[in-house]
């Protein structure tokens, strides 16, 4: 229960610092548009020399540069609406099977993969569903620090009420 708690508390420290650093970014990202008008504004105001011309182009590009940060940092921090759509099960295991190929060969792990082929699509979001099987992956490798068998392995059933098909990974 004590675990718990903490990690509880971890997890809302966690979402805090998100909030804040998502507001930091904002903070950062207002006066750097001023910044950058005032710069553009002053380009077009004064007759500058060439060598000023290219000082002031520097200036707008790292501008530029810090804002496409910012802009990954926050499409980071917040959490894209899913796009369901129907997929392949079996080609979201073999991509981040074929990433992790050296990791696992130099974990002295061996992939065992039996996967059903005459399973229906699963509706879901491609992005996530693919980072949850990877992260699954992973969590594998580490629990065997020793090497070990790694299977994968999916199977069809249905459901004998509503004769709905399912696909079990």
């Amino acid at each position: 229960l004590l675990q718990r708690q903490e990690q509880l508390i971890q997890s809302e420290k966690m979402a805090a610092i998100g909030q804040i650093s998502a507001g930091i970014a904002h903070e950062i990202r207002n006066p750097l548009t001023s910044i950058k008008l005032f710069i553009q504004s002053l380009a077009k105001e004064r007759g500058l020399e060439e060598n000023q011309k290219e000082d002031f182009h520097i200036i707008l590009k790292e501008i530029d540069r810090i804002n496409k940060h910012i802009t990954l940092f926050l499409n980071f921090a917040r959490p894209e609406e899913p796009l369901f759509q129907a997929i392949n099960i079996n080609e979201l295991v073999r991509e981040p099977l074929n990433l992790l190929t050296a990791k696992l060969t130099n974990s002295a792990i061996y992939p065992v993969i039996s996967l059903a082929d005459d399973h229906p699509p699963v509706e879901g979001d491609r992005k996530q569903l693919a980072q949850v099987i990877l992260n699954l992956m992973l969590n594998d490798v580490e629990a065997m620090p020793q090497g070990g068998t790694l299977t994968i392995c999916s199977t069809v059933t249905v459901n004998p009420e509503s004769r709905q098909e399912f696909l079990q990974l």
